[in-house]
């Protein structure tokens, strides 16, 4: 099934569909009508069940049971990420605010590796120095660094509960 593009969903459905997802991401619990008409969107649950149903039949969003709230479905998610990577043309001021970032300045002098922290010998570790890392938010944006920072630890808890760690030991042994 292909998604819609984003700009084929009205306002409130691109609304509602954004608040869906990044209240799954921060939470990891499928959100309901109740929680985002609380949150300060101006409409009723029932309004907004109607269209948490549209988004639902277009692949968009799932309920993992009846009386559940709505979370992002692969297709959602992968909605939500091209949602975010679509740019404007960039103007002539910002073409040459890119151009200035990207010039590599004077070479280095010595031991370039030197210049910078060791990195993590383990998969959380780098997860969460890809979190902090100011050049993550500054080259993809905040939104961007979240949500895929988010679905990486979201693997590695997939990960860990489907790998023992003797499964593991024994791979690491084989490598």
């Amino acid at each position: 099934m292909t998604s819609p593009p984003v700009s084929e969903l009205t306002e409130r459905a691109r609304t509602i569909f954004r608040l869906v997802v990044e209240g799954y991401l921060d939470s990891g619990q499928p959100v309901g009508s109740k929680t985002l008409a609380e949150g300060g969107i101006n409409l009723s649950p029932a309004s907004i069940r109607s269209v948490l149903s549209e988004l639902e039949a277009l692949g968009l969003l799932a309920a993992p049971h009846t009386s559940a709230g709505r979370m992002p479905t692969e297709l959602g998610l992968r909605l939500f990420v091209d949602g975010m990577m679509q740019v404007a043309e960039p103007t002539a001021e910002e073409r040459a605010a890119i151009e200035r970032r990207l010039d590599p300045g004077p070479p280095v002098a010595g031991n370039a590796y030197a210049q910078f922290p060791a990195q993590q010998p383990s998969w959380p570790g780098a997860i969460e120095d890809f979190l902090a890392s100011g050049f993550a938010a500054e080259w993809y944006g905040e939104q961007f660094r979240h949500v895929y920072g988010q679905q990486k630890r979201r693997e590695m808890l997939d990960f860990h509960a489907q790998v023992t760690d003797l499964d593991y030991a024994w791979y690491l042994r084989t490598v």
